[in-house]
Formats: structure tokens, sequence, C-alpha cells
């Protein structure tokens, strides 16, 4: 699958494959990323954002400008 922004390849996985992982992390780069970050921290509604089911305690974030 190709981004439409970006010329290179990435993968894409479902929601019941990411929630059976042993090891969860996850990676962002950006400030935009950052601020959507913090917009899912802020709240519950995994219906508006999909990644909030996977902001657990146990998830490891790392962010690079």
């Amino acid at each position: 699958m190709l981004a439409p922004t970006v010329p290179h390849q990435r993968l894409t996985m479902s929601r019941a494959l990411l929630a059976t992982a042993n090891y969860t992390v996850l990676s962002i780069s950006g400030s935009s990323k950052l601020t959507t970050l913090s917009a899912a921290l802020a709240s519950d509604d995994v219906s508006a954002m999909p990644i909030r089911a996977f902001l657990q305690p146990t998830l490891e974030i790392y962010w690079c400008p």
C-alpha cells in the first residue's frame, strides 16, 4: 500500500492483530503527530480516534521532532 503523500510502501495492520502483541511501541515524529497524540490522550472516545484503544499504561511512546 502506498500512502497518498509518501512515495514509499507502508505496512497496515488490523486492530485485532495489534491487540495480540506482547510488546507495544508507538513511534511518531513531527509536531503535528505530537499534537494529534495530545488530543488522543485528552479523551477516551475510541470511535473518534482509534489510536485510543492502544493508549494503555504499558504502551511505550517515542517521539522525535
